[in-house]
């Protein structure tokens, strides 16, 4: 599925879907739902198991952009508003309609050789996601319980890094680097476990400061787990991290879309067109027209 020639039975399906549709014969309204919730989630089951190449992603993009617009598929239509501003969520300006870089393809983006494991394949996409400046691993932190199911070097259970990285002196002197929270915290004599004494100086420093920051914790009979930051409330999702990766990438703005429920969806896409000042007129400057038509109460973000 490396192949964008393997693909054509998607690019098919996403075809006849949309010229089943005349996208002209629709309000911008039923056109924005269809896209959210029908042709969003044709290509899924193939996204859930092959990485999209970035050929295909950009011409699945393509006929979403252009169905959204109003345009046939072989119709040439001017667009007004740039896709990535469309894709983008209501709280970062956009209409929330999500990429699909966001759902899938993260890790297509260059040419390398394609994993032939399922865990190989999501370490290579959330490496390709770090190089872009997005750390998943940075949102995953460790809860306590026993503490003998983590470690206690390498993961970050205390403060915001591991203890390896915020006392490497000492770390090297530690005789098992793998060992367990269990093992070491509650430790009364630690030349057990260190291959000498601290000597002074850095070493000496990083071990008092070591000593002070685990003196406080107290392990439990519950087991360790892993705990998901970036969406404390409801704990991991695929939407914390598919939100994350677009408001990242995307076109974003500080203001976010002002959006009405009990207003029909193409009025409330209409004065968020007429906010961009990207509508066709002869008026050189629709924005400072706008005032008129923000006559409507109980805004709110959706």
């Amino acid at each position: 599925m490396a192949r964008c020639l393997n693909w054509n039975a998607v690019l098919l399906k996403f075809s006849s879907r949309l010229s089943s549709w005349k996208a002209r014969l629709l309000s911008v309204g039923g056109r924005l739902t269809l896209i959210r919730s029908v042709l969003s989630n044709l290509p899924i089951y193939y996204m859930s198991l092959y990485p999209v190449p970035v050929a295909i992603r950009k011409k699945l993009e393509a006929m979403r952009n252009k169905f959204f617009i109003g345009g046939d598929p072989d119709e040439k239509k001017l667009t007004w508003i740039k896709w990535d501003k469309s894709l983008a969520s209501k709280r970062e300006g956009g209409l929330g309609i999500g990429s699909i870089f966001g759902l899938r393809g993260i890790n297509c983006d260059t040419i390398t050789r394609p994993k032939r494991s399922t865990w190989g394949s999501i370490l290579s996409s959330i490496n390709s996601l770090k190089s872009k400046g997005i750390d998943l691993f940075s949102f995953c932190s460790r809860k306590i319980g026993n503490g003998l199911d983590s470690s206690f070097w390498f993961d970050t259970w205390c403060g915001n890094q591991p203890l390896k990285t915020m006392y490497p002196r000492v770390f090297l002197l530690d005789t098992d680097k793998r060992c367990s929270i269990a093992s070491r915290v509650g430790l009364n004599d630690w030349s057990l476990v260190l291959r000498r004494d601290p000597r002074g100086g850095v070493e000496l420093v990083q071990f008092n400061a070591l000593q002070n920051v685990i003196r406080n914790t107290i392990l439990s009979d519950q087991r360790d787990i892993w705990q998901w930051s970036l969406d404390g409330s409801s704990g991991f999702s695929v939407a914390s991290i598919r939100s994350l990766v677009d408001s990242r990438l995307l076109v974003t703005c500080n203001e976010a879309t002002r959006w009405n429920r009990l207003l029909p969806i193409k009025v409330n896409v209409f004065l968020w067109r007429l906010k961009l000042n990207k509508l066709p007129s002869r008026v050189t400057n629709m924005v400072a027209t706008s005032s008129n038509f923000m006559f409507c109460t109980n805004w709110e973000v959706a």
